[in-house]
């Protein structure tokens, strides 16, 4: 059974948003997979709009000149940009940083972002994984005075 050809709806911009890690690049490696740059690019010029959508408070160096985003959202939706002006910010108050700095859940590691600062602590002996060294972290401690800051 052959379906019939889906017509594209007219007036109305078509959009894919695509998760970075596990998706568009493999886990744990900063690289688009050759040729996937060029489809994208491809997809744009024929009217499809392009999003990321990322854990990560920014996307690696490069990959929004390989691909061309309309709109990009990082830090789980915390921040979102729609054609680089900036739609949507969240940030913590002096409060709520207190409570989650204050946790008390065993076995988890607090990563905070603000201002394109990475802050976690780091175990004794643990190697910072490519993406923490690139970020230069800081203590989660040193994001109280940041937050003063601001």
């Amino acid at each position: 059974m052959t379906r019939p050809a889906r017509e594209r709806p007219s007036g109305l911009p078509l959009l894919l948003a695509f998760d970075f890690d596990g998706t568009l690049v493999p886990d744990g490696h900063p690289e688009l997979p050759p040729g996937l740059p060029e489809v994208l690019r491809r997809l744009s010029e024929r009217g499809v709009k392009l999003a990321a959508v990322t854990g990560r408070d920014r996307l690696p160096p490069g990959i929004e000149d390989a691909i061309p985003f309309d709109g990009v959202a990082t830090q789980n939706g915390g921040h979102v940009e729609v054609g680089g002006e900036v739609k949507h910010a969240l940030y913590f108050t002096a409060e709520e940083l207190e409570a989650v700095l204050a946790h008390s859940m065993q076995g988890v590691r607090l990563m905070m972002f603000s201002a394109g600062q990475m802050y976690v602590d780091l175990p004794e002996g643990e190697v910072p994984t490519t993406q923490q060294l690139a970020r230069n972290p800081r203590p989660t401690a040193e994001a109280r005075r940041a937050a003063c800051r601001r």
